[in-house]
């Protein structure tokens, strides 16, 4: 193709390079060139591009800005339409109210189900037996049969030692934080220490029995002061239930009236004030601190 152009300018010549073919442009007038010819010499003098898609670059590149300076400078202040407000206490944690019943048992060995049915039906949270009459030998039976019979329940227990009868226990919901405290043993009373969380409420429960001829009503006030001084500055909301054996309800029993005085000299109040008794009498008993909470009864 390339000679019979040359061949078309009236002789031969010979190219070599692209300084040559320029030559001949300035040379030859546009007219001496057919359409074809003019297409190819400029197709042969146009400078070569270059390798790897550089033909393309505006197509299929990617910009890019390189710069020291930060193109997005930070606020002088905070803008607090931007945040969004997130509670951190989920709903299983909140404060909520406790279902609780207390039960003067009579034995407990031969109740099991009829307990269990009991708290499942009645959907309570805690449920409080006294006079248990487990011993140390048949509570690791019970609690076994407890705890296939009632799921999602913790069972906690102080046995009487060395003795038939008396004893308490608790049942507790499973979703509630329950722990036990070892506290010291009495000679008067036997007693059940309890921390019972639910959200940021902290619950002191203290369940009590007073067995009537295990010692002398003098120890008992005095191992009872003793406690409830102990109790009183404790973390938590106190609540002390339980059979003391008093009959709370007539005015003209000494002892009893002596308890009551007790408790309203260390700033407690006594709620209940109905029968506990199959013969008429008041002998199972809520306490807490006066004003630190209400109690809805439910007999």
């Amino acid at each position: 193709m390339a000679s019979s152009i040359l061949c078309a300018l009236g002789g031969f010549r010979r190219v070599t390079s692209r300084s040559d073919l320029l030559s001949i442009r300035r040379a030859t007038a546009p007219s001496d060139f057919g359409r074809e010819e003019a297409r190819f010499i400029e197709r042969l003098i146009r400078p070569r591009g270059r390798k790897s898609g550089q033909r393309h670059k505006g197509v299929n590149s990617i910009p890019t800005v390189i710069s020291k300076s930060r193109k997005f400078s930070p606020p002088n202040s905070l803008n607090l339409d931007n945040l969004i407000p997130i509670s951190c206490i989920s709903k299983y944690h909140e404060p909520r109210n406790i279902q609780f019943s207390i039960w003067n048992a009579r034995s407990l060995c031969n109740k099991v189900s009829s307990v269990c049915a009991m708290i499942l039906d009645e959907s309570r949270d805690i449920f409080v037996v006294s006079e248990s009459w487990l011993t140390e030998v048949n509570q690791k039976c019970i609690t076994s049969e407890i705890r296939s019979s009632l799921g999602g329940y913790n069972f906690f227990s102080c046995p009487r030692t060395g003795q038939k009868g008396s004893g308490v226990a608790a049942f507790a919901l499973g979703a509630l934080d329950v722990n036990m405290i070892v506290t010291k043993p009495y000679k008067s009373l036997e007693g059940l220490d309890l921390t019972v969380k639910t959200g940021s409420i902290v619950l002191r429960l203290v369940v009590m029995y007073r067995p009537p001829k295990l010692c002398t009503v003098s120890v008992f006030f005095e191992e009872f002061s003793e406690l409830l001084e102990t109790l009183i500055p404790a973390e938590g909301r106190l609540f002390i239930c339980g059979d003391m054996n008093f009959h709370v309800d007539d005015v003209e029993n000494r002892d009893a009236q002596r308890l009551l005085d007790l408790i309203h000299s260390m700033g407690l109040v006594q709620y209940m004030q109905v029968a506990t008794h199959q013969k008429g009498h008041t002998l199972d008993l809520i306490i807490t601190l006066s004003g630190q909470g209400t109690i809805q009864e439910n007999m």
